[in-house]
């Protein structure tokens, strides 16, 4: 064949380092970086990098996918409008014309992306954890001279309408007080949703971080949850934006402020138009209403011929059709967990958090202010939210509860005894919903007590997991060891040296057979090497290993967890039993 020259073809051209980009493209470096991050473009990682190690490399198709967006010309047009900006400054041009400057400045929308980047609505579903963690932590800062009042606003009003559909919807599953703050999951439409909103402190944005990068990212996910709020909104019917209360927002107010109004008779006319056939539709051909009867009459006796098959299935469609029916219902009783409690907040407690999961679950909730919906004298609450050592003065029998409380019922589905929740109690360990203990091989003792409790409120009986065996058989192995010393103490005792009294220890204690532990560990090393000799390429035996070791690692700390676990519990005991 014909030879072709260098560089015409392969990784050459189809990889394009982040400066020749740029070039190519005619921006700076901080409008490359936001167009990427509005685009969704990010570096690749070719086999050969033949303009070298150091650089950053794009894909030349998404290079030239940049080139033809109608943001970049918008782009282009604020720079020359920056310019504009910075001569009349310098100038010191008079305020009227500074003023007609900023209003001509160049303007563009995102909407079109988002329609690009998300073909379908279950698209941008799947791709919202992101967007909801930018969001909240924006709602949650104030504003400065790098970000602006108008976006803290904005994100205040999206994450406020998006915690009042997951309510309306009683959508919530999980929520877990962290470190970095507290996560919250919520399903919608079958998609799980994972989020994470920092703690209402002064929050202080580190030097090391770049806000710029950070404000790309808030001004795509604006418009992205935009979208998703108005579909959601409309798929319950209900008017989109909401109103807010203007009295409650000014008293410090968030969700309770929220006002959710239907969608007027005249809007519902407009969509359903929308939806309705043209009236210039045509019928269908005669003949293909002809082919379509004949395929009917066939069907009717192919479900003649297969009656019989379906007697057969009735039975098993029964017993799932009553499986999905007691789903149905367990999941129908913890969507309304807190029906039955009206609760009070204590004024250190988060109240947005504990606000947003009671009224997710059908509770009611109310707390000290201007705007509260009852006050704390109200003999209709039950349970009084508190986080101090004092317990307030009360007329009423109602019951005082720490914060965790609340969370640690969501997580396991069922109203725990309020107990080990009271004032001034150490509170037990806050599990994590989002761990899998058998996949972690280690299951703490607060969750097989939690089990035990849920268990008993389904009428059910809890079956033990096989790490209660194991415990067992690890005080067996410390009786055993305690029983040796003392026999050597003993053997001490009666002038007999310890060299003397090991053989007969060893004969007394050495088995005749291996233990079952033993051996299944032996034929788990056998089947090891087996299967390592099985695979052929050294990279994937190097691969194998590696997984197994990581394995190992980790069976180690779950042995070391459980016994610190036995000798807490074995000090607890001491403690608690009398001298």
């Amino acid at each position: 064949g014909r030879l072709k020259k260098k560089g015409q073809e392969g990784e050459a051209v189809d990889y394009m380092t982040r400066s020749k980009a740029i070039r190519k493209l005619q921006i700076s470096l901080q409008e490359f970086r936001k167009l990427c991050i509005l685009k969704g473009v990010f570096p690749r990682e070719p086999k050969r990098k033949l303009s070298g190690k150091d650089k950053t490399y794009y894909l030349t198709k998404d290079i030239m996918f940049l080139m033809h967006d109608p943001i970049l010309r918008k782009l282009r047009e604020q720079k020359t409008w920056r310019k504009r900006m910075t001569k009349a400054q310098g100038r010191e041009a008079k305020l009227a014309r500074l003023r007609e400057i900023e209003r001509q400045k160049p303007k563009y929308s995102l909407a079109h992306i988002v329609k690009e980047r998300y073909p379908s609505f279950i698209d941008a579903l799947r791709d919202l954890d992101d967007g909801l963690c930018v969001i909240h932590l924006f709602s949650q800062l104030t504003a400065d001279a790098r970000i602006s009042a108008k976006q803290v606003e904005t994100a205040k009003r999206l994450s406020l309408e998006f915690q009042s559909y997951v309510i309306r919807e009683k959508c919530l599953r999980k929520a877990f007080l962290s470190i970095k703050g507290i996560y919250y999951q919520v399903e919608i439409m079958g998609v799980k949703l994972t989020w994470v909103v920092p703690y209402k402190f002064t929050q202080e944005i580190p030097a090391f971080v770049d806000v710029a990068v950070l404000l790309n990212f808030l001004e795509f996910y604006e418009t992205l949850i935009g979208f998703v709020n108005y579909k959601l909104f409309h798929t319950l019917g209900l008017h989109y934006p909401p109103e807010f209360d203007v009295n409650k927002v000014d008293n410090g107010e968030g969700l309770f402020a929220v006002i959710l109004n239907p969608i007027s008779n005249k809007e519902s006319k407009i969509e359903s138009a929308s939806i309705q056939p043209s009236k210039d539709a045509k019928s269908l051909p005669s003949d293909v209403e002809r082919s379509i009867v004949e395929k009917a009459d066939d069907m009717e006796d192919i479900e003649d011929d297969s009656e019989e098959d379906v007697d057969e299935n009735v039975e098993e469609a029964t017993v799932f059709q009553s499986e999905i029916y007691q789903e149905d219902k367990e999941l129908e009783q913890f969507k309304n967990l807190f029906s039955s409690c009206v609760f009070f907040l204590s004024r250190e407690v988060p109240k947005e958090s504990l606000e947003f999961v009671i009224r997710c679950f059908g509770g009611q909730v109310s707390w000290d202010g201007d705007c509260a919906p009852y006050s704390s004298n109200d003999e209709r609450i039950t349970h009084y939210i508190i986080d101090r050592e004092q317990q307030p003065s009360s007329k009423y029998t109602r019951a005082f509860v720490q914060p965790q409380w609340v969370y640690d019922c969501i997580n396991n589905g069922i109203l725990l005894p309020i107990e080990e929740y009271g004032i001034g109690c150490k509170l037990p360990p806050h599990l994590s919903p989002f761990v899998d203990d058998e996949a972690e091989g280690y299951e703490p003792q607060r969750a097989k007590e939690l089990k035990r409790m849920i268990a008993s409120a389904k009428g059910e009986e809890y079956m033990g997991s096989d790490d209660d065996n194991s415990d067992v058989e690890a005080d067996s192995d410390e009786e055993t060891i305690e029983e040796r010393y003392q026999k050597e103490l003993q053997a001490e005792q009666q002038g007999i040296s310890f060299s003397d009294a090991k053989p007969e220890l060893v004969n007394v204690e050495k088995p005749t057979k291996k233990s079952k532990k033993e051996r299944a560990l032996e034929e788990e090393e056998q089947q090891k090497q087996f299967r390592k000799t099985m695979i052929p390429s050294r990279r994937r035996r190097r691969l194998y290993d590696n997984i197994k070791r990581t394995q190992s690692r980790k069976e180690q700390q779950n042995q070391h967890l459980l016994s610190k676990a036995r000798l807490l519990e074995k000090a607890r005991k001491q403690i608690q039993s009398p001298k």
